[in-house]
């Protein structure tokens, strides 16, 4: 907790996929930019909340947690997931483009299990992220 409260910035989480799951790693995210090497050194306890889908039912893992600088989570990329359910936690969630496709096309839809709160922080990491040059 006291990373929280006590450094500056805070998450960004680069998601990148491979046959058995994804790979999520944390870096130092400010809005000015990419975190030099010497700002890069902070490890926060980051609660995931990672949404999934199976058999056309969504449900949130709230059991991952990133306590490590990169960690690999078991999953079916063929379905569509997200992490931050809910836009609750405090950073920002960095997709690969053919990623945030899948997502923005699933989002589209009339029953899309991405509710209004996940398409907003979308919308709001993809911002802030362009806009620090990421």
């Amino acid at each position: 907790m006291e990373n929280w409260i006590t450094k500056i910035g805070f998450p960004v989480l680069t998601v990148t996929e491979n046959a058995k799951g994804i790979t999520v790693r944390q870096d130092s995210f400010f809005e000015m930019g990419a975190a030099e090497p010497k700002d890069n050194e902070t490890i926060w306890n980051v609660p995931l909340s990672l949404l999934l889908t199976k058999d056309g039912k969504s449900s949130v893992d709230t059991t991952a947690i990133l306590e490590e600088r990169e960690k690999h989570i078991a999953l079916d990329t063929s379905k569509p997931f997200k992490l931050n359910a809910g836009t609750v936690g405090v950073y920002r969630v960095l997709y690969t483009p053919e990623r945030l496709a899948l997502i923005a096309a699933e989002a589209a839809k009339e029953n899309s299990p991405f509710s209004l709160d996940d398409r907003i922080g979308l919308v709001h990491d993809v911002m802030a992220l362009s806009k620090a040059g990421f």
